[in-house]
This record gives structure tokens, sequence and C-alpha cells, in this order.
């Protein structure tokens, strides 16, 4: 059962997009909603600044939990959620703050715009690490994709005899949602063997899953990442999951190569799940 939505905020708005669509999720599994904003500090350059310096930077965490307190009584009756604030200083990173304020029971939704925005900041220069880190799936909503009813949860998977306790979870969040499951497999030739394994993917999901509860789909293509992107690019309202072991696809999905810089390329919003 979801027991809270933590939402990480910076006032951006990739992050307020985030937050309607934590507090929809919040609405939708009676789970709680925290909304955190971070600010990085070093002791030593604290005690090196003096007077002025240091009554501005109290004074905008002040201004920040009010800003934040505001946000959540709106949100509270707006969507008729519990909806709690929290200001975090320290010397962790974004990822490690959030990371250790999240557990199991919890789900972490991120806004992002980019690599110079939020995302950067939790994920650091690679595209996953609060995902390895939390101990509880995270949602990663691009700020272009809007909150929609998600009524499908497309889960990107390669045999695993080890995943039982991720399709617990994901039936978990599926009934919260009233959402399809689809189990996609893609193989990159036609064989005995990629045949087998789909055929052995159905059968480890069918010990969590009633017949009925969870679609099937195969694709045959050399470049598993580009056409699970294709895929999802056709689904008006579904999210694609991946387990968090996939970090390669994991970077693939969400990252493309420009040059030296790296920008957003999921279409979709994209929930990292933890075996």
């Amino acid at each position: 059962m979801l027991r809270r939505i933590v939402c990480p905020i910076d006032f951006s708005p990739a992050a307020r997009n985030a937050v309607q669509y934590a507090a929809k999720l919040a609405q939708l599994s009676g789970a709680g909603l925290e909304l955190v904003y971070f600010q990085y500090h070093s002791s030593r350059a604290l005690m090196a600044v003096a007077g002025r310096k240091k009554a501005d930077a109290e004074a905008h965490v002040m201004k920040v939990a009010r800003e934040l307190e505001n946000l959540a009584a709106e949100l509270n009756k707006m969507f008729s959620i519990s909806c709690g604030t929290g200001v975090e200083t320290g010397e962790e990173t974004l990822t490690e703050a959030i990371a250790g304020k999240a557990g199991p029971g919890d789900l972490i939704v991120a806004g992002t715009n980019g690599a110079d925005d939020l995302f950067q900041d939790f994920f650091g220069s690679n595209a996953y690490n609060l995902a390895v880190h939390a101990g509880c799936p995270v949602l990663v909503v691009p700020e272009q994709v809007e909150y929609r009813t998600l009524t499908e949860i497309v889960f990107a998977w390669d045999y695993d005899p080890e995943s039982r306790p991720l399709f617990v979870r994901l039936k978990e969040l599926a009934g919260m949602l009233g959402a399809q499951i689809t189990f996609l497999h893609v193989s990159r030739h036609i064989s005995d063997v990629s045949k087998d394994i789909f055929n052995a993917l159905k059968e480890k999901v069918g010990e969590v899953f009633s017949e009925g509860e969870a679609k099937f789909e195969r694709i045959i293509a050399p470049h598993p990442q580009d056409s699970i992107d294709e895929y999802m690019r056709g689904k008006e309202s579904a999210v694609l999951a991946l387990a968090v072991q996939k970090g390669k696809m994991l970077r693939e999905i969400l990252r493309e190569k420009h040059g030296s810089e790296e920008e957003l390329t999921a279409a979709y919003p994209v929930l990292v799940m933890h075996a």
C-alpha cells in the first residue's frame, strides 16, 4: 500500500507540473503528499559568511517555507488530500537528502525539463543515481507532459527469476491507478530461445497476476531502447516502468546526447522500480 508521496520542488515549471501529478496520485491512492525544498550549504561556507549574508540566507529559507505552506493549502483544498511540507538544508547532495527521506511504501515524483534543471541535480552526471539509491519507486515526469489519467503501466522487462517482489509492487500500483499492466518484451532476433524467454516471462508473471489481469506484448527489433521509445510514443495515457537494474536502458530512454549536451528525450512519465 502506498503510504506517502515525496515530491521535491524548486518552484520551476517542471517541478510544479510534477506536483500536479503527485497530488492526483495522492488523491487516487489516499497517500499523504510531502513537498520538499532542498538547499545545499557548506558549514565551512556558513562560518565564512557573517552578518547580512547569513541573515539573507535565513530569510530566504523562511520565504520558501511560507510559499510551500501556501501551495500545500491550495492542494489540500483542491484535491482533498493531506499535504505536508519540509525545507531541508545541509551538506548532503540532493540525491542523498531525498533518497534518505523516502523508504518502503513511498513514491518519489520528480519533475524535469532537461539537463540543466532539477533533474540534473537529482541524477548528477548519471541519469539514474537517485533511482538507484532511493528505497522506493521514482516517477520521473517531463515538464511537457501535463497530467493525464494513467490507464496503462507498460513494464519493459527481460526474464529475471527474482522479480516476484517487483511484480507484487506493480500490481499494487496498477490497482491504485485502475490501470492495465502490459509486460513488454523486446527480442533482438526471432529465435526459439527468444520465444522460450517470452513464454518463461508469462509463466513467471502468472504466479502473481491472475488470467486477464496482465497483457503481454513482444517486439522484434535490433535496438530495444529505440523500439520501446517508439512504442511508448504511440500511447496516450501510459507510463513506462523500468527495473532499476536496467541502468543502461534507463539512461538511453531518458537522455540523448547532442554534442556535449544531454537532453531529456522521453515524452511520457517513466517509473523506476526496485525489486
